[in-house]
């Protein structure tokens, strides 16, 4: 105020009239209002701030009187209030003002009261009160917050125009000749050359001469148009350029232009404007040397070389890569050190030092968890054992990307860092490519929670999405029942005939539109989640991360597939290791581990004795396997795998379950939670029953497998023969066994019409000994082989198989069918019963079958007081019985 008396604060009596705006009440929610003692006048809160008139570069011709508007019902509105509505009519006065016609008697109008600057209603709610500067004689209003702005009337830029630019009192919907967007711009200034007709944004005027962004590889400069050689969409939006108005265009003459906004975009543009800085020429860092030609000295492993291993081959196996923290495939070419673990494929050995990515602003510079001199973003990665991809939204532990800016903390993984753009990817139409656009929208990939927190990628031309979370899924898997690799399915077609999916982990239908993944050869397919995880983790096996500054925790594979997984104990402190596995099926013998047995002079294991029931079977311990080294002694602690000499355990193949037993020395109880078969060595992978026992390489064992399950698994086993031979015998001849699967409570087993089989026939996935044995069902395997040429042989279920079964099929007691589905195209799984669980399953089906009939005997309000048709329904869906008794 200019009254250079002092305000104080007032609660009582209650405000008679505020000096400012006029107003008579008292504010609503302000506890107390502003008065001045020496000149007895009253303020409300905030009107205290305002001047009563102002003059303003928006209307220099008047002065504007803070004015208040009120609700148009209140009855003490006066002459000082704006009406909240314009009448239609207007008029001209005599000095030539156009005057608007003002109405009062609370009809309603088309036209609310606008500010002339920012052309917003000067009332935000139909019943709040609202404070302007207002001139009544040109009708001219303006919020007290656009007042406050006071623009230059005047001003010379001369880099941006050879003349003076004046302040264009209003906002008009004319495009600005620099930016070529709208001119009506909330809280932006309008200003105006009348010499060359040119319009132009306050904003724009500033706008830098000469500018670098990683998209390209050259400095852009701002011209005021383009010549008009070629059209050329935006490297950003990818919209047409227009080449009447401002855009930035490459100084190297390359065709690549982007509008003036999405070039100045702060996530594009890194706010320097380089107009008159020399043009350094940049070093370039290789990220390897050439030691010949197929070795390299590359700079995360510069104290060994690596070599270049060829396709094919065992060399990959449960191998990860240091820098995407990928498996190594059979088919990848991969660099390995000729003294360590260290592998890199080849590409990631090639990843470029210093990287320009069209995701970030800031040139990003390539780190690897090996580094003598770490950054403040390092150190944290070497606490922590991981770090968070910007791109992906995931927990990495390979190479990380790191902005070059010490201020900006932005990173990416290698992969999200690899991506190109634009992207051509399978999942979209190949002649559609993905660009880095900073969109965002449904993504076309799987659900994921993590996909909204992550980059996107957008098709221009049909407005899809894809995040890099779904972007940078693996191509290719592995699962542990299959041999072969999984590969990314990206959805099929939705039609009428569209059969129904499993999936194989968790055995609940899968949606074939949506992404899964599958084994085109055994027709298996599985959730990208249930494979994967819920989150999926680059992290390496046999890491050690620290969660939450207090626990440590060590990367192991999972169960289901070559992707690392983690559990956390959280019992443990901080120093002590803490081994996170499940059911013992995380020690895995790579081909090096079966190297160095045959080295230590070890033979094969001979699990011939797993033929012979109901008797301990004594042998001798060869090998005590961590998972990653062998040890000479073995106390109570973590998993661990024995070899032994010979075995009576069944390892898990063919699609039958393991064996689970106990092992007995003179260090007390080894208990076996999972037997597994690598390169003829068989691994009885448990740990001891008590802390005191130590178990040594050469101790003498006693194998005693629990054959009361077994018992339960062999009829099973027997039954899936004999299913095969039944569908060949009702199907015909050329039905294909898909897979299967043998478990103590049930079997599984998948078939399609895909091949001709003539003779003998012998189950995927298994390793079959040598001499190769064969499993008869009606016939001596003597008899067969007294006369193999006889035709009456084709009548009866032999098969190869080196699996445990019954001796005789009466050991089954019965068989029952539990369903029979499609679970593909051309592909049908049955799941069955046998032994004391057919039974239940035959009485639960006569149970219900007689329910039914039941049902549809009653009428009338025995009906009602009988079983209801719905629940007998539910019913048979949920209960273990006959398929074929199911009601349709």
């Amino acid at each position: 105020l200019d009254d250079p008396h002092n305000l104080c604060r007032r609660y009582e009596p209650p405000l008679s009239i505020c000096f400012t705006c006029k107003g008579k009440q008292h504010l609503e929610d302000k506890r107390y209002y502003y008065y001045c003692d020496t000149c007895d006048l009253e303020f409300h809160r905030g009107c205290h701030l305002f001047l009563c008139e102002i003059k303003h570069p928006f209307h220099l011709i008047h002065p504007l009187t803070l004015t208040s508007i009120l609700p148009e019902s209140d009855p003490d509105s006066e002459i000082h209030d704006l009406p909240i509505k314009w009448g239609d009519s207007s008029s001209v006065s005599d000095d030539g003002v156009y005057v608007p016609s003002l109405d009062y008697d609370g009809s309603e109008f088309d036209h609310m009261v606008k500010c002339n600057f920012c052309r917003k209603h000067l009332q935000r709610e139909e019943d709040d009160d609202m404070i302007c500067y207002h001139c009544s004689t040109c009708n001219f209003s303006i919020h007290v917050t656009c007042a406050m702005i006071r623009p230059p009337l005047t001003i010379e830029n001369l880099k941006t125009h050879d003349h003076t630019l004046t302040l264009f009192p209003r906002q008009i919907p004319l495009p600005c000749d620099a930016c070529g967007f709208s001119l009506e711009v909330p809280l932006d200034h309008v200003y105006s050359c009348l010499l060359c007709n040119y319009l132009v944004h306050r904003t724009c005027i500033y706008l830098p001469r000469v500018i670098k962004i990683t998209r390209h590889p050259h400095r852009l400069s701002f011209t005021s148009s383009i010549v008009p050689s070629r059209q050329l969409s935006c490297g950003l939006c990818r919209k047409t350029v227009d080449v009447n108005y401002g855009s930035y265009t490459c100084n190297k003459g390359c065709h690549y232009a982007l509008h003036s906004r999405c070039a100045t975009n702060k996530r594009v543009w890194d706010g320097k404007d380089l107009e008159g800085v020399p043009e350094e020429k940049e070093e370039i860092l290789e990220p390897f040397s050439w030691i010949d030609e197929e070795t390299i000295q590359h700079f995360s492993h510069d104290h060994h070389h690596l070599k270049l291993r060829q396709n094919g081959g065992s060399s990959h196996e449960n191998k990860f890569c240091k820098a995407c923290t990928l498996p190594m495939t059979v088919s990848d070419r991969f660099y390995s050190c000729t003294e360590c673990e260290f592998v890199l494929h080849e590409t990631c050995a090639s990843l470029p030092r210093k990287l320009y990515h069209p995701v970030h602003k800031h040139p990003l510079t390539l780190f690897h968890p090996f580094s003598s001199n770490p950054h403040e973003l390092e150190r944290e990665y070497y606490k922590y054992g991981f770090f968070k991809c910007y791109g992906c939204c995931r927990s990495c532990c390979g190479f990380m990307y790191k902005c070059s800016e010490e201020s900006c903390g932005f990173q990416l993984d290698a992969r999200c860092a690899s991506l190109p753009d634009p992207l051509i990817h399978d999942c979209h139409p190949r002649d559609h490519p993905l660009f880095f656009n900073f969109t965002k929208g449904t993504c076309m990939g799987f659900e994921s929670v993590v996909c909204n927190q992550s980059e996107y990628l957008e098709c221009i031309q049909c407005k899809s999405f894809l995040s890099l979370n779904c972007a940078t899924l693996p191509c290719v898997a592995h699962y542990k029942h299959d041999k072969h690799p999984l590969t990314l399915c990206y959805g099929e077609e939705e039609t009428s005939d569209l059969l129904k999916y499993w999936c194989e982990i968790c055995e609940e239908k899968l949606d074939a539109t949506e992404w899964f993944y599958t084994c085109d050869s055994c027709c298996v397919t599985l959730h990208v989640t249930c494979l994967l995880g819920k989150e999926v983790y680059y992290l390496k096996p046999n890491h050690i991360i620290n969660m939450y500054d207090e626990y440590n925790a060590e990367i192991r594979s999972n169960n289901g597939n070559t992707r690392p997984s983690v559990l956390f104990k959280r019992q443990e402190k901080l120093g002590e290791k803490v081994t996170c596995k499940q059911a013992g099926g995380t020690i895995v013998m790579d081909a090096n581990a079966t190297s160095t047995l045959h080295k230590m002079g070890v033979s094969a294991t001979n699990d011939s004795f797993k033929y012979i029931w109901f008797q301990g079977h004594e042998s001798e311990v060869k090998g005590i396997y961590t998972g990653s080294a062998f040890l000479e002694s073995y106390a109570s602690g973590d998993n661990v795998g024995l070899v032994l000499a010979s075995t009576s355990f069944y390892p898990e193949q063919g699609g039958q379950i393991f064996d689970t037993g106990i092992i007995e020395g003179s260090f007390g109880t080894f208990n076996v939670c999972n037997v597994k078969i690598f390169g003829g060595f068989v691994l009885h992978i448990g740990s001891l029953s008590t802390e005191t026992g130590e178990v040594s390489v050469g101790d003498k064992v006693t194998c005693k497998v629990d054959y009361e399950r077994r018992k339960l698994i062999a009829p099973n086993h027997t039954c899936t023969h004999m299913l095969n031979f039944a569908l060949k015998e009702v199907l015909g001849d050329h039905i294909d066994q898909k897979g299967s699967i043998v478990l103590p409570e049930k079997l599984r087993f998948d078939f399609s019409h895909a091949k001709r089989i003539k003779g003998l026939r012998a189950v995927f996935g298994e390793v079959y000994p040598d001499p190769v044995r064969v499993v008869a069902i009606g016939r001596r395997v003597e008899d067969l082989l007294a006369d193999p040429e006889n035709d009456e042989w084709s009548s009866l279920s032999s098969e190869f198989c080196g699996g445990t079964h019954i001796t005789n099929t009466r050991e089954a007691k019965a068989f029952a069918l539990l369903s029979e589905e499609g679970i593909q195209k051309g592909i049908r799984r049955i799941i069955a019963v046998t032994t004391d669980c057919a039974f239940d399953a035959l009485n639960t089906a006569s149970l219900l079958e007689k329910e039914v009939d039941d049902a549809s005997k009653a009428v009338g309000s025995a009906l009602e007081k009988g079983t209801d048709a719905s629940q007998v329904s539910t019913a048979l869906d949920l209960a273990a019985s006959f398929a074929s008794m199911k009601l349709n």
